[in-house]
């Protein structure tokens, strides 16, 4: 959890979502599954993928 927003990650469905806990609305959607759904470093957010880690900066 970070902030309002849970994330989670799946391979069957090679997705990762972060949903907001006061809304329960999906507010990110991701086409690409993590082994952690996702960590804040500070000023950005990243998602480690199989292969890769994609970076994200919170709008």
């Amino acid at each position: 959890m970070i902030g309002r927003t849970v994330y989670t990650s799946s391979f069957e469905t090679v997705k990762s979502i972060g949903i907001d806990v006061h809304t329960r609305r999906r507010v990110f959607s991701f086409d690409s599954p993590g082994y952690t759904p996702m960590i804040w470093g500070g000023r950005n957010l990243y998602l480690f993928g199989y292969f890769t880690v994609h970076g994200f900066t919170p709008r």
